[in-house]
């Protein structure tokens, strides 16, 4: 059953509705599959890069953080001066309650 539908996103893509058209074309054909066949019929939220990696963010913004450097982090990360501030804060916060 998938050779026939492989076989049409391969030989006529522009009858494929705009949307997944646009994703088959990003990740190729081969994924494409493999993302149907694993995922098909679930509802997928997929979130932006800082929000799948603001743990890791946080992380590194503790331990890169001199004192001195909040402008430096927060170009380096995307994120506002704010937010690196609040980053440091709470992880000061939580190592006072140790």
């Amino acid at each position: 059953m998938e050779d026939i539908f492989r076989k049409m996103a391969l030989e006529t893509p522009e009858l494929i509705e705009k949307d997944y058209r646009e994703f088959m074309e990003k990740i190729g054909v081969d994924n494409f599959f493999y993302f149907i066949n694993s995922f098909g019929g679930t509802v997928i939220y997929i979130p932006r890069n800082k929000k799948i990696f603001s743990r890791c963010i946080k992380e590194n913004v503790k331990n890169e953080f001199d004192g001195s450097n909040i402008k430096m982090l927060a170009r380096k990360y995307y994120l506002s001066e704010r937010t690196i501030r609040n980053y440091i804060h709470n992880y000061k916060k939580k190592e006072m309650e140790k």
